[in-house]
């Protein structure tokens, strides 16, 4: 759902990582910092579900061609990626319209998604079976929202410090239990509670959100091209904590200590992307004999 208000000539939007629509921004995006670290049991998962297609399916490739073949298998494991975003993001919308006060139909989520979302494109087709994959991280979300009462807080904040990255946060400034949070929301297909939990990268991310220097706020002009409209001082919280969605339709709410240290190593994980950015330009030339 995107959402406008008139603001002077253009419109104000909430849209999905509007800045990665901008052109030559300086900044990198917060999850692309990230992604230079690796998280070690994503991959591997990826990359199994596509086996299992590889041995369970094999009508659909094995009468391919060999380049055929390898393009059909690769498509599959970009599809296991594209899919998992875009549960995330039915999810996502599912917590937005409960904190507006709206019920949702789960099935119309999905059926939009599908439409118009391109992490979904492989749920054509397949809507029913993909409403009854996000009923338990829908069940899970509920038990959570139950249990911790959630109220208040802005969504899809947009946050920057200038030239070194950018974001964009689902849940901020949230009450429960008598604090201000500040919440990611992310699920996983892993049914044992003690797996797919990756605290390292969780605490970079939030540290990101937490100590950016501005919020900003995108619009779309007459011929609906992103503009930035102007900036915000970030707005701290008291907490940090990440809702854990798992696929029995369990949850858990994981704190998350946000520090100096902690928005250091960020910053320091920015500079190596940086430097990494600086150096993928430089065309090496072999030494001349002297």
């Amino acid at each position: 759902m995107t959402i406008t208000e008139e603001v002077g000539t253009a419109k104000a939007t909430k849209l999905h990582r509007p800045y990665s629509r901008i052109r030559n921004k300086p900044e990198r995006s917060v999850t692309e910092i990230i992604g230079l670290k690796s998280i070690g049991g994503l991959p591997w998962a990826a990359a199994r579900e596509t086996a299992e297609f590889a041995v369970r399916h094999q009508n659909e490739w094995v009468f391919l061609d060999e380049e055929e073949a390898v393009d059909r298998l690769r498509l599959h494991h970009r599809g296991v990626w594209d899919s998992r975003a875009a549960i995330g993001t039915a999810t996502h919308a599912v917590m937005e319209a409960w904190f507006a006060g709206v019920t949702v139909d789960l099935c119309e989520v999905v059926c939009d998604l599908a439409e118009n979302d391109r992490s979904a494109k492989s749920w054509q087709g397949h809507e029913d079976e993909m409403t009854e994959r996000l009923v338990p991280y829908i069940d899970g979300l509920e038990k959570w929202w139950n249990d911790w009462t959630p109220s208040g807080g802005t969504a899809e904040d947009c946050i920057r410090t200038p030239g070194v990255y950018v974001g964009q946060r689902d849940r901020w400034g949230v009450e429960m239990n008598g604090h201000t949070w500040g919440l990611d929301l992310k699920t996983t297909a892993e049914l044992d509670g003690s797996k797919a939990l990756y605290l390292d990268s969780w605490t970079l991310q939030l540290s990101a959100y937490s100590r950016a220097e501005q919020i900003v706020d995108y619009g779309l002009d007459e011929k609906d091209k992103v503009v930035e409209l102007g900036t915000r001082p970030n707005e701290p919280v008291e907490r940090h904590g990440i809702v854990h969605l798992r696929g029995d339709g369990e949850y858990a709410l994981y704190p998350v200590e946000v520090t100096d240290a902690s928005y250091e190593a960020f910053l320091g994980l920015a500079r190596v992307g940086e430097w990494l950015r600086m150096i993928e330009k430089i065309t090496p030339t072999p030494a001349a004999l002297s």
